[in-house]
């Protein structure tokens, strides 16, 4: 038949729908400009056969759900039946409840997110054990090398070009290169990269000692993190590059932007000069054309005298 279904004071209209596309239609309306926070499913329940089911985005969501058919069509209009109140997800943590809106737990243990997958039978425990991943450790210092030798190797192919001759450009290699050697003031045993096993080769890319790294992180990961992350109250080697970078990269006021828009002043200065010479030579065009036509009209005066005396003398000859 024809009719709606009001979720939250959202109407999802039907006409000779399935159940399949009004289900996408409540999904597609939880999607827009104001989702009701409700989504549809389908499920056989073996017997009465196939329902559909709207379930909150979580447990803090409560809705109101109505059905109104205007046009009666070959099932009965829809009835919906309020089957499950709403319920938080609920954990033991070392004998400490903790609740969430969701499955998903990020202040339980810090710096852990934890995803529930099943309820565990009353008395049941699940055991965790955290570690760190030296290797990621590892990974995302190489990657730091490996985004830098590729700054470097990017301003190595511009040596030729007018653009990587700007003083400005220059510069990034000289301050990336100053921020390597200089050392953050934290408080760990740490603060220099050198101290990890980053060394500068002479075409000013990084390396790293692997064997130096690993011992760094296995003798003091605390004073690693300090040295990247930085403390209360200084930086470290991350956001100073971070900063930094992102200061010469800024749509604003960065190296490419300030080049452009001096660059842009140039060709507008240009085009006014150019303007300009066309409006003088314009004017000397005028004045040569004046001259032209003022001497043009002497030597037709010129030539009329020039015959007419011509004329007088042949006369006189002729007398005498």
């Amino acid at each position: 038949g024809q009719g709606a279904i009001t979720i939250n004071g959202v109407d999802i209209t039907y006409d000779g729908d399935s159940l399949s596309s009004l289900v996408d239609k409540i999904n597609l309306a939880n999607t827009g400009d104001t989702p009701t926070g409700v989504s549809a499913s389908i499920i056989n329940d073996g017997v009465t056969g196939y329902r559909m089911v709207l379930t909150g985005d979580d447990a803090s969501t409560s809705f109101t759900v109505s059905g109104n058919e205007t046009t009666a069509g070959t099932y009965a209009a829809p009835i919906f039946t309020n089957v499950q109140s709403a319920m938080q997800a609920s954990i033991l943590v070392d004998n400490i409840q903790i609740k969430s809106d969701t499955n998903t737990f990020d202040e339980a243990i810090p710096g852990i997110t934890l995803d529930l997958t099943k309820a565990n039978a009353v008395g049941e425990k699940t055991s965790l054990n955290v570690t760190v991943d030296k290797e990621a450790v590892k990974t995302k210092i190489n990657d730091f090398v490996k985004a830098y030798n590729e700054v470097f190797d990017f301003i190595a192919r511009q040596s030729e070009s007018d653009w990587g001759k700007d003083s400005s450009f220059r510069s990034v290699k000289r301050r990336l290169q100053d921020l390597l050697t200089t050392p953050v003031g934290v408080s760990g045993s740490y603060t220099m990269l050198s101290q990890l096993g980053l060394k500068t080769e002479r075409d000013g890319t990084l390396t790293v000692s692997d064997a130096q790294l690993t011992e760094a992180i296995d003798n003091d990961l605390d004073g690693i993190a300090k040295l990247l992350a930085g403390e209360t109250g200084v930086d470290g080697i991350s956001t100073l590059f971070k900063g930094y970078l992102d200061s010469m990269t800024d749509s604003s006021d960065g190296i490419y932007a300030s080049r452009k828009e001096t660059t842009d002043s140039s060709l507008r200065r240009i085009d006014l000069n150019i303007l300009r010479l066309e409006d003088r030579l314009e004017q000397k065009e005028k004045n040569l054309r004046a001259q032209y036509s003022a001497l043009e009209e002497l030597v037709s005066v010129m030539n009329s005298q020039s015959a007419y005396l011509s004329q007088q003398l042949s006369a006189l000859n002729v007398r005498a």
